[in-house]
């Protein structure tokens, strides 16, 4: 199992590779599985069934990064609703941005935030306002969204179905 996030050096950008990110398809699968394995561990099967969600969904969209068109990330955007599993949750229902996931060997060098600019692109299409949630030690991440507009809305959440390394922060952005 990899490294759930990168370390954290923000002074430090690797050279940025171009970037092709296009909806998740069948032929993207198997790859966004090796990733999702390689970095967080579980069943090839678990991990196929998750992502395949996205492939004919209204409520959900995986877009997938490529670098010399191989697989080199992908991330979720979708409706979240984490009142069904927990309706003590403090969480707001709405579009969040999900699963950022980028192969380690293309970290910093603009996969993550070319897959987070295209969700927001598709998300802006369905609402004014969109979330993000994290661990506050995953920095790299926070740093990203925060560049692209998110702010803080909330420190020490609970996300029903989440373990966080340390604590969970909520983010928001609103498109209008």
């Amino acid at each position: 199992m990899g490294a759930l996030f990168a370390e954290y050096q923000p002074d430090s950008a690797g050279t940025a590779v171009t970037v092709d990110v296009e909806p998740l398809s069948r032929a993207h699968l198997d790859a966004c599985v090796a990733l999702a394995v390689q970095r967080d561990g579980g069943e090839e099967a678990a991990w196929e069934k998750a992502l395949g969600r996205s492939l004919d969904a209204d409520d959900r969209a995986t877009s997938v990064a490529l670098v010399d068109g191989r697989v080199a990330g992908y991330g979720t955007a979708a409706w979240f609703a984490p009142r069904d599993s927990d309706p003590d949750s403090a969480m707001p229902e709405g579009w969040y941005l999900l699963g950022l996931v980028v192969d380690a060997r293309c970290r910093r060098r603009g996969v993550g935030r070319q897959l987070t600019v295209a969700r927001l692109r598709w998300l802006q299409q369905r609402t004014d306002r969109a979330w993000y949630f994290a661990s506050s030690a995953n920095r790299p991440s926070i740093d990203l969204h925060t560049e692209l507009g998110f702010q803080l809305i909330a420190t020490d959440i609970e996300v029903p179905g989440v373990s966080f390394t340390v604590s969970g922060l909520l983010y928001g952005v609103n498109f209008a």
